[in-house]
């Protein structure tokens, strides 16, 4: 089940429930009922509040927000937060009040009762999926209101609990609301500390530890790593030392391959910097289609791209080449066909992945390419097919 489902189930099943508890305690003329009424009204708002992050940190990156969307989560789970701090207070404050006036009468009737009893199953269900989804997703808006309809689990549980002793113990009905308001707070504080730190861009160890490995396996000397988390995604800036035995004019080519794998063994990486100690180089890759904010050369694609390697405006042997031919393919009809310049030629650096990435490519029609090369178009996802000389 996705994130956004869970919130819309909870919408409506909230839009019921709190509507049968108005209903009812018109009918009773039970303004306890009323009240639990309300709060479920409040629990819908807080609801829309949670899709509405969820839905806003799926945007796509663009020039002013390049980092995305991702904080929405985060800053919806706060606002949840903040409410669910004054909800605890406002719990504690009817009870120490009834407490200290000694206003213990509660009149048990059986609707009230039954609704209650619905409510506390149905919100033990939602608060259970949320939190699990949240945790799964990393949500902070679905864990922070996950754990508020757990509190809700419990005050309805409380109500029960208060209903049915309260012909025995009048007072049982203030004292359930009270531990039910300390715990609330408690949780309360502890969600509100980790909303913060994702606020003022914590670390993910588990991330670094990731990016450790895997700097390791490709033979990369690494000299600084920082890491921050922005909601469920991560995003990384390293300093790495290469062997002494690679060229310059590798370089740029190594730092490639180990960013296209960080990026496709580590899903939550988001955006990775990589710079060259010593060499002043930086480079920068976002995940999947995010990296077309990087850097883009035009024509704009109009379907599926090819592109051949071309020189002097005739079909070229090698993968690398001063300019690319770029035909366009729209339902298995031609739509496009232009010659464009490689601006990252330079003689025995083709750069032609760069060039294939910038164009947005498909497939690459060429007659001599490297393995290095054919594999890391094939991590790209753009497809290699052999031209006959």
């Amino acid at each position: 089940m996705k994130k956004e489902t869970v919130s819309i189930i909870s919408i409506l099943s909230n839009s019921i429930l709190g509507f049968l508890k108005i209903v009812l305690g018109l009918a009773s003329k039970s303004s306890a009922l009323i009240a639990e009424g309300i709060h479920t009204g409040i629990d819908i708002i807080l609801s829309v509040v949670t899709l509405f992050g969820i839905t806003i940190a799926k945007r796509k990156p663009t020039e002013l927000h390049p980092y995305g969307w991702a904080r929405a989560e985060v800053l919806a789970g706060f606002l949840i937060t903040l409410f669910w701090l004054g909800s605890s207070l406002g719990i504690l404050w009817d009870a120490a009040r009834e407490l200290l006036k000694g206003e213990f009468g509660v009149e048990v009737r059986l609707p009230a009762l039954l609704v209650m009893v619905i409510s506390t199953i149905v919100y033990g269900i939602l608060a259970q999926a949320k939190i699990q989804i949240g945790q799964k997703e990393e949500s902070l808006a679905l864990i922070a209101e996950g754990k508020h309809t757990r509190v809700d689990v419990l005050l309805s549980g409380g109500v029960l609990l208060g209903l049915g002793a309260s012909k025995f113990f009048p007072i049982a009905d203030s004292l359930a609301a009270l531990m039910v308001g300390l715990y609330s707070l408690f949780e309360a504080l502890i969600l509100s500390r980790e909303i913060t730190e994702n606020l003022l861009d914590v670390a993910d160890p588990e991330v670094e530890e990731q990016i450790r490995k895997v700097c390791k396996e490709e033979q990369v000397s690494l000299a600084i790593l920082k890491t921050r988390k922005i909601g469920s995604l991560t995003f990384a800036e390293l300093e790495v030392t290469l062997p002494a035995d690679v060229k310059i004019s590798r370089a740029d080519s190594l730092i490639s391959e180990l960013q296209n794998t960080l990026i496709k063994k580590i899903p939550r990486l988001e955006y990775v910097v990589v710079q060259i100690k010593g060499m002043g180089k930086r480079l920068r890759m976002l995940r999947g289609k995010c990296a077309e904010t990087l850097e883009r050369i035009e024509p704009e694609k109009q379907g599926f791209r090819v592109i051949e390697p071309y020189k002097d405006g005739k079909p070229y042997e090698d993968f690398g080449a001063p300019e690319y031919l770029v035909i366009d393919f729209k339902n298995e009809k031609e739509v496009l066909r232009k010659i464009v310049k490689n601006p990252y030629y330079k003689i025995g650096r083709g750069h032609g992945i760069r060039f294939a990435k910038a164009v947005q490519a498909d497939k690459v029609k060429t007659v001599n390419i490297g393995p290095n090369a054919r594999e890391n178009l094939k991590n790209l996802g753009i497809e290699v097919a052999s031209k006959i000389k």
